[in-house]
């Protein structure tokens, strides 16, 4: 786990889960101050690059025909990239991955979270589960002050 925090410069969160095997909110057991619940809060306004991703063991999808999703909630509302396993996806010596990325400006307090879910399947078993948020300098032309 890496976690830096500096108020007036940035703001950085990983966490990984090596096995993930439950559908829902994911848990990553956090220590940081600002996972509170499942959710992550946002500390400092500005705008941000979030990416998560997962792989998975090809087989699971290739015999079940199953489908593995993991979403980003932000404020409770899912984001419309979704970071997806199935048939389709290309395999690589047996195992399947998939990645997002998305940049955002968010507000002091808001929150993130990441939710999992296993369609066509009894079993959820996704590994390498991550969630990075990295908090963008942005160099201010505007003349207006804004200081990321």
């Amino acid at each position: 786990m890496e976690i830096v925090l500096d108020k007036t410069t940035g703001f950085t969160f990983y966490e990984e889960l090596k096995e993930l095997t439950l559908s829902g909110d994911v848990d990553f057991n956090s220590k940081h101050g600002s996972v509170t619940n499942k959710k992550l809060t946002i500390p400092v306004y500005g705008i941000y690059k979030i990416d998560w991703g997962f792989s998975q063991n090809s087989l699971s999808t290739f015999y079940k025909d199953a489908t593995s999703e993991l979403s980003l909630y932000v404020n409770n509302y899912k984001s419309e990239i979704t970071a997806v396993i199935n048939k389709e996806t290309k395999s690589y010596h047996a195992v399947k991955s998939t990645n997002k990325s998305i940049t955002l400006l968010l507000r002091e307090k808001d929150s993130l979270f990441l939710n999992a879910v296993n369609l066509n399947s009894e079993n959820l078993l996704m590994n390498n589960v991550y969630l990075k948020i990295e908090k963008l300098e942005v160099e201010d032309k505007s003349g207006f002050g804004y200081d990321g």
